[in-house]
């Protein structure tokens, strides 16, 4: 980003020039007496500008209906923000001096570890309920007065809590008004729930339930995910892989190594969420302790021990769970409020049509989208003009029509599933009972099965929309294939299917990705030859760079949090953040084209709308093999025929019996036959599979 014909004060002159060009920006936005849409060519003054509204202050708690708050959630205030927290991370990093920096960097760990005990020990609760008056702290002797009146008189001592709360003072995330004393902020109040004292300690169990989920995104981020990260080197490597599991080290990740468990992620959560000494992750609570006892498996340097308990056939109802669930509705703030109307022309759909969210946990998204399609007369954003020009939205392609009525299909596991009926019958009752919306238990295992055709009353046995939001990037390259495999197969021509995702972009300008024209396709090939660079010609809305000199061209700093989610991927499930070069390669093995990318300007989480195009053979192949070891087994001729079509989803008439290898021979028109036989091992969604001739 600096040029090598500029000098270092020439490239802080030029950054410090962003920064008061963006601040311009802000104060226009806050100056205007309705909410601007696109600043066009705004001119620069030397001037400051007389706010009608000032910017939301740092020392006061969050009010997301506030005026300030929706004003600085505007597109162009966050676009303006985001060039100054860029600016300023540069200007740090050069002027800073090095070794300083790198502390920062390797001393960082403290930051989410002094987070996750002021959130064990419901701090922002205490403060809220005890200075919401006078905004003046509460001294650290009456902070632990208040955990100890519900816990027990030892339970934390404050010489230890007022450190952890001044590195968080110190960062700008709590206040500290006096000595050992300290107020809320406007960060620090997204760590509230809302809930009062006396709840928070009693049950804690519940503490995220009714609430926006940032508070269970902090909890689980400081928690597991924590703690997973320091085995990063060892899971990369493989160090401390035992040689007999050496095959699986795809599957395994930190996690495992950190939670000394062979068992994956989302199977451990659902199997009580135990670390290795019995804890389940609670925060303080009215008995004094949080954990539930249990025998701590000795490592023997063998094998990675699986945690159980024998005396249970039923696993425990897992706190880790339920937060993570709730956390997922939290990460809404990784996108602008509404941003999936955007991300679709949803108008272009028939009435009746089906959209099915794969992976849609307790249905957050699916919600947005039935209150705004399948409500009479809802007027969801407002009833001017203002909130659609707060979210973004054109008007003619984001409101919704009067006869859409769409139906929606939820998928995730079980428990998931169970979790998501219970939050729908409190919100939305009336959806579930009308059946146009509806959930659907998956094992992890069916995300590799083949996709069931939908039955009446739904008007068409494939889907409008496959939805698969923030799911990919829980996933290897070879497991997303799989599932993205699974889709194309089940989906009409006219079928779409729509990728939410961070797309990281690259710390350089990608020189790869060409200005789409929107004029003609440049793929000379023909339409059924698409290549990795004719794709990437043609996806409206790519972009080569986030930001112009002296500015990284990833926006640095700003931009900071989805490479933090990528890394965070690795060390939970060996899945990551794609570069959109890396997702457009990986849907073309699929059977996928990228056709539309759209983000927010200065943002990196990003709706991409893909069309069907033929499968590659070995995709195919990697099909046929699924459909044959399905359960039940589905037996198609023309699948496993060497001279098979493109496939496509099974109907009810395509199933079979259960599959009788000896029998194969007669059901094949062929004269040879590929007989793919799959061999599942215990506990493993990934069959082994052999094939024959």
């Amino acid at each position: 980003p600096m040029s090598s014909t500029k000098s270092t004060f020439e490239t802080l002159r030029a950054l410090h020039v962003v920064i008061g060009d963006a601040l311009d920006d802000i104060q226009r936005v806050f100056s205007q007496p309705t909410f601007p849409s696109v600043l066009h060519n705004p001119s620069r003054t030397t001037n400051a500008y007389r706010a009608t509204t000032d910017y939301p202050s740092p020392d006061m708690p969050c009010t997301p209906t506030s005026l300030s708050e929706q004003l600085a959630a505007s597109p162009d205030a966050c676009v303006a923000a985001s060039r100054i927290v860029a600016a300023c991370g540069q200007i740090s990093n050069i002027v800073h001096q090095p070794f300083l920096s790198l502390c920062d960097a390797i001393m960082g760990y403290h930051l989410p570890a002094c987070l996750r005990l002021v959130e064990h020990l419901h701090i922002a609760e205490i403060l809220r309920e005890s200075d919401a008056e006078r905004q003046q702290g509460l001294h650290i002797t009456d902070i632990t007065n208040v955990i100890h009146a519900h816990t027990s008189s030892d339970y934390v001592d404050p010489t230890n809590l007022v450190h952890a709360l001044r590195l968080l003072s110190t960062h700008h995330i709590f206040r500290e008004t006096a000595p050992d004393t300290f107020a809320i902020t406007r960060v620090a109040s997204l760590l509230d729930s809302g809930k009062s004292v006396q709840d928070v300690f009693s049950d804690p169990q519940t503490k995220y339930e009714d609430t926006d989920g940032i508070a269970a995104f902090v909890g689980l981020c400081t928690d597991e995910l924590f703690k997973s990260a320091a085995y990063l080197t060892e899971a990369v490597t493989g160090v401390q892989f035992p040689p007999e599991i050496k095959a699986e080290q795809d599957t395994l990740s930190a996690f495992n190594l950190a939670f000394r468990t062979t068992v994956p992620y989302f199977d451990w959560l659902e199997n009580g969420g135990k670390d290795p000494i019995g804890g389940t992750g609670r925060g303080a609570c009215a008995s004094g302790t949080t954990t539930m006892g249990g025998n701590l498996t000795i490592h023997n340097g063998t094998r990675l021990p699986v945690q159980c308990d024998a005396s249970k056939p039923t696993p425990p109802k897992s706190f880790r769970l339920e937060r993570f669930s709730k956390a997922m509705t939290g990460t809404t703030g990784w996108e602008r409020p509404g941003a999936i109307l955007g991300g679709f022309d949803w108008n272009t759909l028939p009435k009746g049509s089906t959209i099915v969210d794969v992976g849609g946990g307790i249905g957050s998204t699916t919600m947005f989208l039935a209150r705004t399609f399948n409500t009479t007369k809802l007027n969801l954003l407002g009833s001017t003009t203002a909130p659609l020009i707060m979210l973004g939205i054109d008007k003619s392609q984001g409101m919704p029509k009067d006869d859409t009525n769409f139906r929606f299909i939820i998928q995730d596991r079980p428990a998931v599933t169970d979790l998501g009926i219970q939050a729908w019958h409190s919100q939305c009752p009336e959806m579930l009972e009308s059946g146009n919306v509806e959930f659907q238990g998956m094992y992890i295992s069916d995300f590799f099965q083949p996709q069931l055709p939908l039955r009446p009353p739904h008007v068409s046995p494939r889907p409008a929309v496959y939805l698969l939001r923030v799911v990919l990037h829980d996933w290897p390259d070879s497991l997303a294939r799989r599932i993205l495999i699974n889709l194309r197969a089940a989906s009409a021509t006219e079928t779409r299917l729509i990728i939410a995702d961070h797309i990281l972009s690259l710390a350089c300008v990608d020189d790869g990705i060409r200005d789409y024209s929107g004029t003609e396709k440049q793929n000379e090939g023909g339409t059924d030859n698409w290549t990795l660079d004719s794709v990437l010609a043609n996806i409206e809305g790519a972009d080569r760079t986030l930001a112009p000199p002296p500015l990284l061209p990833n926006l640095g700093k700003a931009s900071a949090t989805a490479y933090s989610m990528d890394l965070t991927m690795q060390i939970t499930l060996n899945g990551k953040e794609r570069t959109l070069r890396e997702l457009t390669e990986l849907a073309l093995s699929a059977g996928w084209r990228i056709t539309r990318m759209t983000r927010p300007e200065a943002s990196l989480f990003a709706y991409l709308v893909c069309e069907p195009i033929p499968l590659p053979d070995d995709a195919q192949a990697i099909y046929n093999a699924v459909v044959l070891a399905s359960t039940p087994p589905i037996l198609l001729p023309s699948v496993v025929s060497d001279e098979a079509p493109p496939v496509s989803a099974p109907t009810e008439h395509e199933v079979s019996p259960p599959y009788n290898a000896a029998a194969a021979h007669v059901l094949s028109p062929s004269p040879v036959l590929s007989v793919v036989v799959a061999l599942r091992y215990p506990n493993s969604c990934i069959p082994h599979v052999v094939t024959t001739r």
